[in-house]
């Protein structure tokens, strides 16, 4: 079966350093790879397999954003030494000027900082490499204004919200919200959080496919 992205596939031990230790590194690699695979592109954005991306809501905050700035967007959060970072499950975005920055030494970093989790292996880098070098912190839109990278759907939280990402668990709910982000996309439907629970009875259901009360 042909696949259009099947020369981006690429086996594990070609990445020696990633899977060596408790942890994955590969999203240091991933970012590493796809600035070589594209240099020129405005924005890189990283999610995981079982990441949801509203797109419609990822082009209207990119479309308020400048990429020749340092800039890097996600779900802040922090480790026990209290190393700020951007949650990989939420998604990792950088701008072109950032990513440009630190791609020459994500080689290095790839070995350097092999510990700790993936995502905040890319905050070590950035910090250990990008800083010093223009001595400037790169902008950290944690969530930024109207907008949320998030782990799972708030059915309890501001309703005018977008989401950029929802990084449910369940199978069944990763399906279930993909096909209501997917029938509404060409309705110029707004989506906020309450335009994704008003449809939260079709889509509740347990792991096995169980339709939910409401």
């Amino acid at each position: 079966e042909k696949n259009p992205l099947r020369h981006l596939v690429e086996p594990l031990d070609r990445f020696p350093f990633e899977h060596s230790a408790k942890h994955s590194n590969l999203l240091m690699a991933a970012f590493q790879r796809i600035y070589e695979i594209n240099n020129s592109s405005d924005w890189y954005f990283l999610v995981e397999d079982d990441t949801i991306v509203v797109k419609d809501n990822l082009e209207e905050l990119v479309r308020s954003l400048t990429p020749n700035r340092f800039v890097w967007l996600g779900k802040c959060v922090k480790t026990v030494t209290n190393l700020k970072f951007m949650m990989g499950g939420a998604g990792i975005l950088m701008s072109h000027k950032l990513l440009h920055e630190l791609h020459p030494y994500l080689p290095e970093c790839r070995q350097k900082f092999n510990y700790d989790y993936g995502d905040a292996r890319i905050a070590n880098c950035i910090n250990h490499y990008v800083v010093p070098s223009f001595n400037r912190t790169p902008t950290r839109l944690c969530d930024p204004r109207g907008f949320r990278f998030s782990s799972s759907l708030d059915e309890n939280g501001s309703r005018m919200i977008r989401y950029v990402t929802l990084h449910e668990k369940s199978p069944i709910r990763i399906k279930r919200l993909n096909e209501i982000i997917l029938n509404h996309a060409n309705n110029n439907v707004s989506f906020t959080s309450a335009a994704l629970t008003s449809n939260i009875s079709y889509w509740r259901v347990d792991d096995n496919g169980v339709q939910m009360a409401k």
